[in-house]
């Protein structure tokens, strides 16, 4: 491979106002932590796939097969909301606050805090992620597109 690597041809999810959250999120890593190998791109962070896709889906829309599937939706969701807490990490982090502190703030339990950050837990309420950015001193902002 002349010592190069490859390079992957990836379509973001994008609102109808034209955003493209995860794409946004990627690019406001660090240059280097971009560039770890650390990316599992055979296995998805959501349960997007199922046996359905066969050859009739090559070259037709990932979010057709989705749809199709009843599983966009829910990946999207899933997305948003590692979006979000990507966000609520980084600023914990810049902030110096541990998660023990964060539900202190928060007047909350670890367990509900550790259900805001876990990988496979979408259906977190707006009510927990405000109660997080207001402990961070920040705002959630939700719009429609």
């Amino acid at each position: 491979m002349n010592g190069t690597e490859p390079i992957l041809s990836v379509a973001f999810f994008r609102t109808a106002s034209g955003n493209e959250p995860v794409r946004e999120w990627l690019k406001s890593l660090p240059h280097a932590e971009r560039r770890k190998k650390i990316w599992n791109w055979r296995r998805p962070a959501c349960v997007c796939y199922s046996d359905a896709m066969k050859q009739e889906h090559l070259g037709s829309e990932f979010d057709d097969f989705l749809k199709q599937d009843g599983l966009l939706a829910g990946c999207e969701a899933g997305a948003l909301k590692r979006v979000v807490v990507w966000q609520i990490e980084r600023e914990m982090k810049r902030r110096k606050i541990s998660r023990g502190k964060l539900a202190s703030r928060m007047k909350t339990n670890r367990a509900t805090l550790d259900r805001l950050f876990a990988q496979n837990e979408s259906s977190v309420t707006l009510q927990l992620l405000e109660q997080a950015a207001l402990a961070l001193g920040r705002k959630l902002k939700v719009e429609l597109a």
